[in-house]
């Protein structure tokens, strides 16, 4: 019994701590043209079978990226800093983001699996997951460039079917993507 319970308690231990490796790869193919950020120098490269698109409305998205069929999206946004003196660290940065998550979401956030932190290329990235309102994950991954900071969010749109998303393949697109940023 006493090793039983032990057994539990490791468990319980390893599947609540960070992750320090990449739980989705970064192979998914991308096309040679790029993508532009509107407020910094950062460039990605487009995936196969996505397109760019402009936030006309609000310019709330620096630069973002749609599936060709309208399903899935990833954004990276810029995150103001005027509340610190100076860019904090990821593991900081990534509680004030859930923070605001949670509070945008008013009490339905709901994590996935623990915070993520890892690296593409030489690039520091920390993230989590949470359920969307369409009840689908989303991915939202922080990281700093050129003295900005980012978030990388991945998500379904609400014309998702929840049954046929794969989630675990829109990551493995949007690290692909994260593994592609470059100076413009």
């Amino acid at each position: 019994m006493k090793r039983f319970f032990l057994l539990i308690i490791c468990v319980l231990i390893v599947s609540c701590s960070k992750t320090e490796q990449l739980l989705y790869d970064s192979s998914s193919p991308l096309t040679s043209e790029k993508a532009y950020s509107r407020s910094s120098s950062l460039s990605v490269k487009i995936p196969q079978g996505w397109f760019t698109a402009e936030d006309n409305d609000t310019f709330l998205i620096d630069l973002w990226l749609i599936e060709d069929n309208y399903i899935s999206q990833i954004a990276f946004k810029t995150i103001n800093l005027t509340e610190f003196s100076s860019i904090p660290n990821l593991k900081t940065l990534l509680r004030y983001s859930k923070t605001q998550k949670k509070v945008e979401l008013n009490g339905k956030f709901k994590e996935v699996i623990p915070d993520e932190n890892f690296y593409i290329n030489t690039i520091e990235f920390a993230s989590y997951q949470y359920y969307g309102e369409n009840g689908l994950p989303v991915r939202c991954v922080l990281f700093t460039f050129n003295n900005k900071v980012f978030e990388c969010i991945a998500q379904f749109s609400i014309k998702a079917n929840k049954d046929k998303a794969n989630s675990a393949g829109l990551f493995k697109v949007q690290n692909s993507v994260l593994g592609s940023i470059s100076l413009k």
